[in-house]
């Protein structure tokens, strides 16, 4: 089973493998991959589709793809998309079609399911008209994992304790719930973006405060929720990562519930250094 780190968000680096046209040197396909210009397809008295081929250069798991307006607006952006993926530029998986599009920003955003590809083709079938020709503008095209859409805390022990910090890969990077007097249930709400497939929890302990009792939990709509794991009387060592391989669940929330711990001033809290969800991509090329 593979387990793809969803927490993170991280951008592939891709190549321009085929184009279908361009208009002039200066609008060409490679302004895709920039973070100015753009790229303008052959103007034309009918409707051509066209096509631009990425070459992420190995097999990678994505689950969004971004592309931006040309510099000249949304009005030459496709009216017709098609989003297809490979793993050998032969065989291909529709991974979206977007119908009779009006971009009302100058950011197209997709969310997929996690999709293992080599090639991403954008298929333009119907470009709008403008001034009598048919033609297509779009700007830089970013592709990769999104990363979680949020994660919320019962409560801090400071600001620069926040949440934040447990997707930085720093040992004294750490979120810590309020320190009280005594005992108390805290808690992390993480809300993935989408439903994954999720496969496996890491958790990262800092040099105190990571919780002997805790327990997680999943949900598809916020309302639902189900156990995924339970720990009791726990014994940590300091500094170190813990993972959790789960039976494969769907799921668009996760929460930790955890009993805080004593430390050795005397207070009790929950400190946690490192936070991964992982899942399971999906594939239709086996």
């Amino acid at each position: 089973m593979e387990y793809i780190n969803i927490s993170h968000k991280r951008d592939h680096e891709c190549k321009i493998h085929a184009v279908s046209s361009e208009q002039h040197e200066s609008f060409s396909v490679f302004n895709i991959l920039r973070d100015s210009g753009h790229w303008c397809s052959r103007k034309s008295d009918e409707n051509i589709p066209e096509y631009i081929i990425l070459d992420l250069q190995s097999n990678v798991t994505i689950d969004y793809v971004e592309i931006m307006a040309s510099p000249n607006g949304a009005g030459a952006f496709p009216k017709d998309i098609r989003f297809e993926g490979s793993l050998d530029g032969q065989y291909w998986m529709i991974l979206h079609i977007e119908k009779k599009l009006v971009l009302d920003s100058d950011t197209y955003r997709l969310d997929i399911p996690l999709s293992l590809v080599r090639y991403l083709k954008i298929l333009i079938i119907t470009s709008q008209r403008q001034e009598g020709k048919y033609y297509s503008e779009i700007g830089r095209v970013r592709t990769g994992i999104a990363g979680l859409s949020e994660i919320k805390a019962s409560s801090l022990s400071s600001l620069s304790r926040d949440t934040g910090n447990l997707l930085v890969e720093d040992p004294e990077q750490t979120w810590e719930s309020e320190l009280k007097s005594q005992s108390a249930k805290e808690s992390l709400f993480i809300d993935l973006g989408k439903i994954f497939h999720v496969n496996r929890i890491i958790l990262g302990s800092a040099a105190k405060g990571f919780p002997e009792n805790f327990y997680i939990e999943t949900s598809s709509d916020n309302n639902v929720w189900l156990p995924l794991l339970e720990e009791k009387n726990f014994t940590p060592q300091v500094l170190k990562k813990y993972f959790w391989n789960t039976d494969i669940r769907p799921a668009s929330y996760i929460r930790i519930e955890a009993k805080s711990v004593k430390y050795p001033e005397g207070k009790y809290g929950v400190q946690l250094a490192h936070l991964e969800i992982s899942a399971a991509p999906f594939s239709p090329f086996h």
